[in-house]
């Protein structure tokens, strides 16, 4: 039986339509390394490392729950009110912000 973790990583790398020999190759990781987390959990630095490179939190990776299912993503709020606005009506958890700035 694969981990949950192993299963949440193959389902990102799926949804990117990337093979587990590609990540290991752009993570800098050894032949195989993911296909072994099927049967062995990551140690941290290599779950921060693999978390990081989807975009996703470490408990995304180790929970049963889809990474990415219950966040809400906002990419063009015109104002604070708009925000709270959302937050009061969405069952939020927790907020990770990230910005990005083009010229």
């Amino acid at each position: 039986m694969r981990s949950i973790f192993s299963e949440n990583v193959r389902n990102l790398a799926k949804k990117r339509k990337q093979s587990l020999k590609d990540i290991e190759t752009e993570l800098g990781m050894s032949k195989g390394s993911l296909s072994k987390l099927s049967y062995h959990e990551p140690g941290l630095n290599t779950a921060m490392k693999i978390a990081e490179y989807f975009g996703v939190e470490i408990g995304d990776l180790l929970t049963a729950e889809k990474p990415d299912e219950n966040k809400v993503v906002c990419s063009e709020l015109k104002s604070n009110a708009e925000l709270s606005e959302l937050l009061k009506n969405a069952n939020i958890k927790s907020i990770k912000v990230e910005y990005s700035f083009t010229d």
